[in-house]
């Protein structure tokens, strides 16, 4: 994790893929460990985005539910319109949700603090 050092929001997302890598080597219970890991992450950073995929993936590997394969095209249509160079007008409510993560403060004498979040 020292790669993410400088964003933990990022810590989520490298649990989500190592949870996904023991999960194709067959070992459930660490995949399953790194899902919690993942999920504590979330909470801690406010990443709510990989928090709900942590949740669909946990759902998928291991309840036994089908996947939703038409899970993008019921999503996508309420998807708010994007453009390059909109204003703030333009984008309605979703300006006031751009920037959703809290990303932690750096603090000048330790640049680098070592993780609270164990690997």
């Amino acid at each position: 994790m020292n790669e993410c050092s400088i964003s933990p929001v990022y810590y989520s997302r490298v649990y989500h893929l190592k949870a996904y890598v023991q999960l194709m080597l067959g070992n459930d219970e660490l995949s399953q460990s790194y899902l919690e890991k993942g999920f504590y992450s979330s909470d801690i950073y406010g990443n709510h985005l990989e928090k709900s995929w942590l949740e669909i993936s946990k759902e998928w590997w291991f309840t036994g539910k089908k996947t939703m394969e038409d899970f993008w095209l019921k999503a996508v249509p309420d998807f708010p319109i994007w453009n390059v160079n909109m204003t703030a007008q333009e984008m309605g409510a979703f300006h006031k949700n751009m920037y959703l993560l809290k990303v932690p403060e750096l603090d000048i004498n330790n640049p680098f603090p070592e993780s609270s979040i164990e690997e």
